[in-house]
Formats: C-alpha cells, structure tokens, sequence
C-alpha cells in the first residue's frame, strides 16, 4: 500500500488518529467542512490500513396505504 499513498504511517499510529477522528467528528462544535474534510482523511486512513468502513443501513417506515 506503501506505493499507492504519497504519505504513510505506521498501523498503530493510523488507529490511534482514527480514534481521534472519530471524537472530533461526533462533537457538536465542528463546522461541516471541517467535518467532511475529517471524513475523508478518516477514509484514506482506513483504506490504507485495510478496515473495512461500516456500513449504514438506513430503514424506512413502509409507505401508508389507502384502505
């Protein structure tokens, strides 16, 4: 992966970052650009390291029908 990334870190250093991340991301004091440009380094760092990304499953009520 080395090759691929103009920059890199050590796995350990990686997840500790991505735990940091993911506190500033959740906190409520973050302007939405700076929390886009969190997300996306979080994403490069999990690629670069192999974590897969969760995955969000969202679940709609089901549509009112007419009786």
């Amino acid at each position: 992966m080395r090759e691929s990334c103009p920059w890199f870190m050590p796995q350990e250093e990686a997840r500790s970052m991505i735990q940091l991340i993911e506190a500033k991301i959740r906190t409520s004091d973050i302007e939405v650009r700076h929390r886009d440009a969190l997300v996306r380094l979080r994403s490069a760092l999990e690629e670069q390291i192999g974590i897969q990304p969760p995955v969000v499953v969202v679940i709609e009520p089901p549509l009112a029908t007419a009786a």
